[in-house]
């Protein structure tokens, strides 16, 4: 590790800058999967092989967002890595990116994560057996269509395989990789529970739990309450418009955030699900009071994994706390569910309600890789420029005049 390294996050390669990377990968950039029956068997291919399920870089998801979000799916590109021998080879790694001819106020080519609203996970999806390999020839831009350039990737799980295997492939190619930022999103992980009250003994103390117990209870007073399951192939349109429905008698529904306010993402999320749900791979709950929905949640799943999808509750029932209630019978199917290892909130860090109810945290970080040409200095200055970039302050624009040799200020 170089002093770099210790002064911003960043791990660098030394003197590798001219040292190629792989020769057994090529990277290539699709703009438009669809189509390509091809390139889609191999992703889905991949998907199944991949060192970690990222469900946002997954054929499902990114289909449903380029089939349904026009204006987004204008701007993206998917960053493919392919084994020795260009497309035809087999496909090591998948990033769903944009690439930019301009970034920081700076003639800066630069490729970023696909940005739009939904995307909560920014890894690529990666090669269980050479993920190594396919990020050296990310890193190195082995590509006519890009070369190498500074590379930004917001919403990566530091605590799987992908952070270090992006940091040896910074390493063997003489790239920089500087964390920008740290942060953690509640999780639960079900192994080693045998069943919610379990991990509900193991988390709450008895007062809390009871407290559980009584506004299920107080709740039930109301009216005939059931908890209603949505898993299957059938049906996930009137699911949907229903959780719609609640959500738009809610606060998200006033504010003008909620599913149905907007065409374009009630259409992707009805996709989506729809896609989802031929695999298996979407389980809805929802918790009816007599015979009407009171609190609904959704999660998706692929291998290993799940992720927690929107929530909504009828706030006339806020007092009995319906939204921790339907969380709670939500984490007890997931939690006898076999073959799930962790589940993510998805959910933004410090969140009031469900970073109460899990306790397990997922770490998350946002990364530049900054390639070898641009060196530690300039690397390191890029770095604090996108610091600056996100929080806004007039440091941005000292960095863009430092760069640019202009010392006036």
């Amino acid at each position: 590790m170089t002093d770099a390294t210790a002064a911003d996050g960043g791990t660098a390669g030394g003197d590798a800058r001219d040292r190629p990377a792989t020769a057994g990968a090529d990277l290539r950039i699709v703009a438009d999967p669809r189509g390509d029956t091809a390139f889609l068997a191999a992703w889905r291919d991949l998907a199944g092989r991949a060192a970690t399920p990222v469900l946002t870089a997954e054929p499902a998801w990114v289909s449903a967002a380029y089939d349904r979000l026009p204006a987004q799916a204008r701007r993206a590109r998917l960053c493919a890595i392919h084994d020795g021998g260009g497309p035809d080879g087999a496909l090591l790694a998948l990033w769903p990116c944009e690439i930019a001819r301009w970034r920081w106020g700076l003639p800066i080519r630069a490729m970023t994560g696909w940005r739009y609203e939904h995307a909560f996970l920014g890894a690529p999806l990666l090669d269980a057996d050479r993920a190594e390999e396919a990020l050296c020839a990310l890193v190195s831009g082995h590509a006519r269509e890009t070369g190498p350039v500074p590379i930004l990737m917001r919403h990566l799980p530091a605590g799987d395989a992908t952070l270090p295997a992006l940091e040896a492939a910074c390493a063997k190619t003489g790239a920089m990789c500087h964390v920008l930022k740290r942060y953690s999103r509640a999780a639960f992980r079900p192994t080693g529970h045998a069943g919610l009250d379990d991990y509900l003994r193991a988390t709450f103390p008895r007062k809390r739990r009871k407290e559980f117990n009584r506004l299920k209870a107080r709740l039930g007073e109301q009216g005939t309450l059931a908890l209603e399951r949505f898993g299957g192939s059938d049906g996930h349109e009137d699911w949907l418009d229903r959780f719609a429905a609640l959500e738009a008698k809610g606060w998200k529904g006033r504010k003008g955030t909620a599913l149905g306010a907007d065409a374009e993402t009630r259409a992707f999320f009805g996709t989506l699900v729809d896609r989802l749900a031929r695999h298996g791979s979407v389980r809805g709950w929802a918790l009816m009071l007599d015979g009407e929905p009171v609190a609904m949640l959704f999660a998706m799943t692929s291998g290993r994994r799940a992720w927690l999808g929107k929530i909504a509750y009828d706030e006339a029932y806020s007092r009995y706390s319906p939204g921790v209630l339907v969380t709670l019978e939500a984490t007890a199917e997931l939690c006898a569910e076999p073959g799930i290892e962790l589940v993510d909130s998805c959910a933004i860090p410090g969140h009031p309600m469900i970073d109460r109810l899990w306790h397990d945290r997922l770490e998350m970080a946002d990364i530049l890789i900054t390639p070898a040409w641009m060196g530690g200095r300039g690397g390191r200055a890029l770095a604090a420029l996108e610091r600056a970039r996100v929080t806004g302050t007039d440091r941005a624009r000292r960095i863009v005049k430092s760069l640019a040799g202009d010392h006036s200020s």
